[in-house]
């Protein structure tokens, strides 16, 4: 796995499991989200896989790069948008990206 920080959006929303609310900003500024976010993790991992698109697995779960599924999904685009911004502005603060 690449270095980066781990965020995790509403640590205490026990409605949505951990693992779905998770994403990872690399030190290239990269977001990845779950590949669950597709509609199927698993048609997506194969599909990212195929691609050559790096992945990283965490608990039993796949996470893509945003750039990725905003393209290969493009009903997501908008939430991946989302999700990038506000992951990059969390782990800024946190100090884990300049």
């Amino acid at each position: 796995m690449s270095a980066g920080i781990w965020i995790i959006s509403n640590p205490d929303d026990k409605t949505i499991p951990r693992w779905m609310r998770m994403a990872f900003v690399d030190t290239n500024d990269d977001v990845y989200i779950p590949a669950a976010v597709s509609g199927s993790e698993d048609s997506a991992a194969y599909s990212a896989m195929f691609d050559g698109e790096p992945a990283i697995a965490n608990d039993g779960h796949v996470y893509l790069r945003t750039s990725w599924v905003a393209k290969e999904f493009p009903a997501e685009a908008d939430l991946c948008r989302l999700i990038e911004r506000r992951a990059r502005e969390h782990a800024k603060a946190e100090g884990g990206i300049s």
